[in-house]
């Protein structure tokens, strides 16, 4: 709320360029990579 009100840009508009950053990071984790790459596999057999 403090950068809505220094920025005077809408706060919907900041959360979702947070949450597009917190995307980002969670996907270059090496560690989520390797469970996401898992879980792909095993749903490539059903």
């Amino acid at each position: 709320m403090m950068f809505k009100a220094a920025l005077d840009i809408p706060a919907d508009s900041l959360m979702r360029l947070q949450l597009k950053y917190n995307i980002q990071q969670a996907g270059n984790a090496p560690t989520l990579r390797e469970r996401l790459n898992t879980i792909r596999k095993y749903a490539s057999l059903l």
